[in-house]
């Protein structure tokens, strides 16, 4: 197993690479002022990429820029900044250049990724270490839904949390995915009730590019964002009518509709999606499904006004799905019923000021309602969720342009109505409980020169309590190829214990709670090393992180007694160690390789003794291999994934054997090949193709009413090797 130290060895081994002299291209980037002399004045700070590369600069405060050519020429030249519309030029010779920008508006840094760009975007131009998924990286498998979006990236991990629900959770840094930010156009998505299946409400075919930042980012998104921020964005405007159908050899069924209209500085695009699982399958012959019966209707509208002065956002979901599952109809000893319905309404207000360049305000408004009701066994959870959220941004600057000041007011009102009743001595009926956090944030960015410098502080009011939460982001670039980046920052989290751990409600562990839940409040900090370079010509990029993440105060999850589920206030040490390399590289025009390996050590303090965090792989490995025929009518895509071992915590059997273990590491193979017709593409698939399946999954199925029924212990696949097929059709 690699070290980090065995990392850094492998980068000085590739900075030693002999790279020919390379020409550039070099040029000024301008827009014209607000007066009626329209004079040209400079841009700073504007991203220059080459499409389909990472070869990427800013702009200096003269708005200059110089970038090396791409292997070939003729090449188009994307220039980019917040605040304007993206500019496309095509370039056929080394020479001076002059581009004009045209202003748009800024709303809470929106990531839209469009055009022919690699299918993962690593540069070396942000300050915050983050990655952009397009969509040309989803269409390399089904993405049936956000959770399935991850399988060909190695800094977030997607597992099944049990064998009844068909949820599944991410791991970022290591740790839960509730301590990972998700956020749909910078507005909460994932949170509070649908912390256990939203990653799986989310429609993979809506999807246009998803942002991944490491850290705890900067303070304008909120206060929660301890290991990262999964930002998603919706296709907005690519294709008049987009229709995606997918189904596979369990009989799962899937549709989705994306119907766009623009006219002038209006559009609208209307998003539909149903899906229908209605099969028992048990290829282990438990008696138990393998995956729960599923029905899921969803509909989301967002109607869009964007002009040189103003943006207007407003949006509307509504999604509703029932799940069916547990022993088959042929039994009854374990009935799982969940549903979930949403609704939610957003709107975003964005004022830019034409006279004075760099100055805008933006407001971002949403409201949801979230019932749901779980029954799963003997336990009973019926929850309803009423949140209000607010964001205020204003934008300006300091002295001059370079220096940006971001500062604001938030507003997170959560109101939770609960019901709990099974294997416990404390039920609960109704009982109302208020989580309201205020919030003020100030922030500065200065991106101008080798040293790039974020820094921001939060000042968070909860439970009659001020939390001060202070972040920071640098970056150093050695050179247009070189960077180097540090992050740090505290952040406060509030727990929502049961809907956040519905897994752990599939076993018939007597459950135990504290008298409150304290909040959590973490410190993450880490680095990370970015190197754009050639190898026989062709790109190459890889990437270094290293990242440690301290808890204050944690909620802990306590299965190590057999039988006992306990959530804990701890004040001991919990802590995440979490290492990471990534290469890329071109091997051709036509055949692209990705390799990852990450490491993680992660303990928390259970009764006294730090123990390996349950059930998180200690290592994970990732290859990745694609091609694309010259004619790019034929895309083959194959990716193997090895999981190293987790640890299982102990339980007891029925003839009262104690066991725990760590599992054996495994390893999954996923192909797909895509053929396009035009305005069809036809795809062909296939995941787990090594058929590799969770031994035994359910403690003591056999018998479902025995006091150490435990399905909540998963660590690898329940179902089978899984065919799918799928057609996408496009109307531009």
């Amino acid at each position: 197993m690699m070290n980090f130290n065995k990392y850094i060895f492998f980068l000085f081994l590739l900075l030693s690479v002999n790279l020919t002299k390379a020409q550039i291209v070099t040029g000024i980037i301008v827009e014209k002022d607000q007066t009626k002399n329209q004079n040209l004045i400079p841009i700073s700070d504007a991203n220059v990429v080459w499409e389909g590369t990472n070869l990427g600069v800013v702009s200096d405060k003269k708005g200059m820029f110089s970038i090396q050519i791409p292997e070939k020429l003729p090449a188009k030249l994307i220039v980019s900044l917040v605040g304007y519309q993206t500019f496309t030029k095509i370039i056929d010779k080394s020479g001076f250049h002059e581009i004009e920008m045209t202003r748009g508006v800024y709303i809470e840094e929106d990531i839209e990724v469009r055009g022919q760009v690699n299918s993962t975007i690593v540069t070396t131009l942000n300050p915050i270490n983050s990655q952009v998924l397009t969509s040309c990286e989803l269409e390399k498998a089904a993405c049936c839904n956000l959770s399935e979006s991850f399988s060909t990236n190695t800094s977030v991990d997607v597992m099944p949390t049990d064998a009844v629900t068909g949820a599944k959770k991410i791991q970022m840094l290591g740790l839960d995915g509730k301590y990972t930010k998700v956020t749909l156009g910078n507005s909460p998505l994932i949170r509070g009730l649908s912390s256990s299946f939203g990653f799986t409400h989310v429609p993979g075919s809506w999807i246009e590019s998803i942002q991944i930042i490491k850290g705890t980012g900067t303070v304008i998104n909120g206060y929660d964002a301890l290991t990262g921020q999964i930002n998603v964005e919706y296709l907005k405007n690519s294709s008049k009518f987009f229709w995606n159908s997918y189904i596979n050899s369990e009989s799962k069924f899937e549709n989705n509709l994306v119907i766009s209209n623009k006219k002038n500085n209006w559009s609208n695009n209307l998003f539909l999606h149903y899906t229908l699982f209605d099969r028992e399958m048990d290829h282990n012959n438990d008696n138990f499904m393998d995956m729960p019966k599923m029905k899921n209707i969803h509909i989301h509208n967002n109607l869009e006004y964007n002009s040189d002065k103003y943006y207007l956002l407003v949006s509307g979901r509504f999604m509703d799905e029932q799940r069916r599952g547990g022993t088959l109809s042929d039994f009854i000893d374990f009935d799982v019923s969940i549903d979930n319905r949403i609704f939610d309404f957003e709107s975003k207000i964005g004022l830019i000021q034409p006279k004075q360049p760099g100055r805008s305000l933006s407001l971002n408004v949403s409201i949801l309602n979230h019932i749901q009701r779980c029954i799963l066994g003997n336990n009973n959870f019926d929850a309803i969720q009423e949140s209000f959220y607010l964001n205020l941004i204003r934008k300006t600057y300091l002295f001059n342009r370079i220096n940006v000041i971001n500062y604001g007011l938030s507003l997170n009102l959560d109101n939770f109505n609960e019901s709990f009743s099974g294997n416990t001595d404390q039920p609960f009926d109704n009982e109302n409980r208020q989580e309201n956090v205020t919030g003020a944030f100030l922030e500065y960015s200065n991106t101008e020169g080798k040293l790039s410098t974020i820094l921001g502080l939060r000042a968070d009011y909860y439970n009659k309590k001020t939390y001060f939460l202070p972040r920071l982001n640098l970056k150093y670039s050695f050179n247009d190829q070189l960077s180097f980046r540090f992050s740090s920052g505290r952040s406060l989290r509030i727990p929502n214990a049961i809907s956040e751990n519905i897994s752990l409600l599939s076993s018939n562990r007597f459950i135990q709670f504290p008298y409150m839940y304290l909040p959590e409040i973490g410190y993450n900090f880490g680095g990370n090393i970015t190197y754009v370079f050639k190898i026989l010509g062709n790109n190459a990029t890889v990437n270094l992180d290293a990242y440690k993440t301290i808890f204050e105060d944690k909620i802990i999850v306590n299965l190590e007694s057999p039988g006992i589920l306990s959530f804990e206030n701890s004040h001991f040490n919990s802590n995440s160690n979490n290492y990471q390399i990534e290469l890329y590289y071109d091997i051709s025009k036509s055949v692209k390789t990705k390799f990852g390996h990450k490491i993680n050590h992660v303990y928390s303090n259970f009764d006294g003794e730090d123990k390996f965090e349950i059930l998180t792989p200690r290592y994970r490995t990732m290859y990745n291999i694609s091609y694309e025929n010259p004619s790019k009518k034929w895309l083959i895509d194959a990716t193997l994934n090895s999981i190293g071992n987790v640890r299982i915590p102990d339980y007891e059997t029925n003839n009262g054997k104690i066991d725990s273990y760590f599992s054996d590491p495994y390893f999954l193979l996923n192909s797909q090949i895509t053929r396009k017709i035009n305005q069809w593409d036809f795809y062909l698939g296939a995941e787990n193709i090594n058929n590799y399946t969770q031994h035994n999954p359910i403690i003591n199925s056999n018998d479902p009413n025995s006091d150490f029924f435990d399905a909540s212990l998963i660590y690898a696949p329940l179902r089978s090797r899984l065919f799918y097929f799928g057609l996408r059709f496009k109307i531009k």
